[in-house]
């Protein structure tokens, strides 16, 4: 099997959008899990992107007063569900959050 830094330079390649060696067959698009699958827990991305990030979001975008307070039902939702998007949804669902969230406003926000 091809290493990760392999398979994505091959990823970038005109070359491998139209044979890679997996049988011949065409690769377009490749699909990652981020949840520590590319970097090391150690690295503190997903620290980072759970802890500030997130909270930020929930302020600016569901209404929440403050960071502590995002971060508390993010935490709590997400040791039930061990998803932050699944965790919101059910949360939005039960009416657990100031405003109504929708995946669309996720995607929406990181693009901003």
């Amino acid at each position: 099997m091809r290493g990760l830094p392999t398979l994505l330079r091959l990823a970038t390649s005109r070359a491998a959008t139209r044979t890679m060696a997996t049988g011949g067959s065409a690769v377009d698009t490749l699909i990652f899990d981020v949840d520590d699958t590319l970097y090391p827990v150690s690295s503190g991305f997903s620290k980072h992107r759970n802890g500030p990030i997130v909270a930020k979001f929930m302020c600016d975008e569901l209404g929440f007063e403050s960071e502590a307070e995002a971060l508390k039902l993010r935490d709590e939702v997400f040791r039930a569900t061990h998803s932050t998007l699944k965790g919101l949804t059910l949360a939005s669902q039960e009416g657990r959050l100031p405003k109504p969230f929708a995946e669309p406003k996720l995607g929406e926000y990181w693009a901003a």
